[in-house]
């Protein structure tokens, strides 16, 4: 094999419901249903690669921004990709790197290192807001896609907290005091009503209501530090699923009935949510999931190796493989692992 056959995989990305997932490689990038697996779109370059790749559910438009040695474009742009006519619809430029991006059918969030920039999404993108936020390379940050619920959540400016924003309302963003660490990931419930935080400690994942601005449930992940990859909520926000560099998933029973009360005087009072499933990646890399779309005790899990596993989990915790295999081709080769966005 040469060099030239050789790509690098930049990240992978689920979309809003967890029905697809796209992989932004070195010279291009790769959408695949997620269950049933299989390969929908695929796009090679020979002048360069995609570190940034954002879905909008099924929809055909994709946010790109370039990635890897030889970016594809400036890591300053944001490119919406027309999947259909497979051309760029329009280019949105910044003063400085784009570090993440996140869509809505209505709305364009462009997280910078710290700053972030809310457009409407149309051919000519119109900046609605602008909220600062503390150093944020790696472009934390969770948009709920649901039409009623626009709620932005990003890392405040002082260590720990998060800031909350329904950026329709013209509001100012209230913010919540979650860590006493640095915020690590976040992520909403498809409805907007629950937000998951975790720190860089990675031992707990806290969960707040984001009516209320409370606390109403905690899940320790372990004892020992880990990085944290990924927190997902299944669609009725019932179940919590997260990844993190010690090659385990975890999968937690939340008390929706808790996440319900104004009051987190009753999570002061109990112990933080054990995990009832335990599931372990022998292979030790970093796993991104989601949930079946079809089955919500199915989890899919992708890593940037292409290693793509969908696990079922019982109501007693038991657990099995269903489906294993590495999805790209001979060619595609992983050259590194950088941490994955929330």
């Amino acid at each position: 094999m040469s060099s030239a056959d050789l790509k690098e995989f930049l990240c992978v990305r689920f979309n809003q419901d967890g029905g697809c997932y796209a992989c932004g490689t070195s010279s291009g990038f790769i959408i695949f249903n997620s269950d049933p697996v299989r390969e929908k779109q695929r796009l090679d370059w020979k002048d360069g690669g995609i570190g940034i790749i954002e879905m909008l559910f099924r929809c055909s438009h994709l946010a790109l921004v370039g990635g890897g040695v030889l970016p594809k474009y400036p890591r300053n742009k944001v490119i919406i990709w027309d999947g259909v006519k497979q051309g760029e619809l329009f280019e949105m430029e910044f003063s400085s790197e784009v570090r993440n991006v996140k869509l809505r059918k209505d709305k364009i969030v462009v997280i910078l290192e710290s700053l972030i920039k809310v457009f409407t999404f149309d051919l000519n993108p119109m900046e609605q807001e602008r909220i600062e936020t503390m150093y944020n390379p790696t472009g934390i940050c969770a948009l709920c896609a649901a039409e009623r619920s626009p709620i932005l959540a990003f890392p405040g400016a002082q260590t720990g907290t998060v800031g909350l924003s329904c950026i329709e309302s013209g509001m100012p963003p209230e913010y919540i005091s979650a860590h006493d660490n640095q915020i690590c990931c976040l992520a909403l419930s498809a409805t907007g009503d629950l937000l998951a935080t975790a720190s860089v400690k990675g031992t707990l994942v806290r969960i707040f209501n984001t009516h209320y601005k409370t606390q109403v449930d905690e899940c320790r992940r372990g004892t020992h530090p880990a990085v944290i990859y990924s927190i997902t909520f299944n669609t009725p926000g019932t179940l919590l699923c997260a990844t993190s560099n010690r090659g385990t998933i975890h999968l937690f029973k939340l008390n929706v009935d808790n996440a319900r009360n104004r009051s987190n005087s009753l999570v002061k009072k109990l112990n933080p949510n054990k995990s009832f499933v335990k599931i372990e990646n022998k292979s030790g890399l970093p796993f991104h999931c989601a949930f079946s779309t079809s089955d919500d005790r199915s989890l899919i899990a992708v890593s940037l190796s292409g290693d793509y596993n969908r696990f079922h989990v019982q109501e007693d915790g038991k657990w099995r493989r269903d489906f294993t295999e590495n999805l790209f081709r001979p060619s595609d080769v992983l050259m590194s692992f950088p941490m994955l966005n929330a």
